[in-house]
């Protein structure tokens, strides 16, 4: 056996207790509103800190539960873990605090997604309409009826769903028409040099009238500095 499928048995292994032992942690990103200035929610980000590997990047380790399988039980434990905190935080003051937990195409795919969100939420006691499930563009292009049902269950339960990095896979605006989607996430390299390049600023002004036609919200992540945000 070579050395690196040495190393990624090791990783599985470790990945396998990691669960067992709920390691995994929940980092809260917060999305601006910048209209009001004030938060209009948060991200919640999946983090491993390892004993002896350190902080495993999820690039490393999310590939990995997908090939694996395991996915599906981190992905569940991900979304508990965000809406019993979303919660607890609403009880604290914050009624109107949304979250939004990543849901990657494995785990959309499974037939037991929309019962499982339920059952979450239920248990949870966190309302439907204060979750939000991030997903990826190769969802949208796959196009199947089990996808498109899903997605019209979960936008029933009131559910908001949001494409991520919109822009960087292969789907295309005449896609989105097809499905209830409420956000769209575009990648941080459309509109990192937004104020300083004239391509871009034109891309983002084209880019407006299609959020306001499809009426759903349009994020620009990663959008620093603040001579950006007016873009």
């Amino acid at each position: 056996m070579n050395i690196a499928a040495n190393q990624r048995l090791l990783l599985e292994k470790d990945l396998r207790l990691a669960l067992e032992r709920e390691e995994f942690t929940l980092h809260y990103q917060p999305q601006l509103d910048l209209k009001t200035g004030g938060i209009a929610g948060l991200e919640a980000l999946i983090r491993w800190p390892h004993a002896r590997r350190g902080m495993v990047a999820p690039m490393e380790f999310i590939p990995l539960a997908e090939e694996t399988g395991l996915i599906a039980p981190i992905g569940e434990w991900a979304l508990r873990r965000a809406c019993t905190q979303a919660r607890r935080w609403q009880t604290l003051g914050y009624p109107q605090l949304q979250v939004s937990v990543n849901c990657s195409a494995q785990q959309f795919r499974l037939e037991d997604l929309v019962d499982m969100v339920a059952r979450t939420l239920q248990q949870t006691g966190l309302p439907a309409s204060s979750l939000e499930l991030e997903l990826t563009e190769s969802i949208i292009v796959e196009h199947t009826e089990h996808v498109m049902a899903r997605f019209k269950a979960l936008d029933e339960m009131g559910v908001k769903l949001s494409i991520d990095d919109f822009g960087t896979g292969y789907s295309s605006l005449g896609y989105l028409k097809r499905f209830p989607i409420h956000e769209l996430k575009i990648d941080q390299s459309f509109v990192r040099d937004v104020s300083t390049d004239p391509m871009m600023r034109r891309l983002s002004a084209r880019l407006s009238p299609w959020r306001t036609a499809w009426g759903c919200g349009w994020w620009r992540k990663g959008s620093r500095p603040p001579s950006n945000w007016r873009f």
